[in-house]
């Protein structure tokens, strides 16, 4: 359960790093 939560929220970070940059490159 606490693996799955702590991968889930990694993969929210990450999208969000991911977003962020690509948002800023765009604009």
């Amino acid at each position: 359960m606490m693996n799955m939560k702590i991968y889930i929220f990694h993969l929210i970070l990450i999208t969000l790093f991911c977003l962020q940059t690509w948002t800023s490159s765009v604009s």
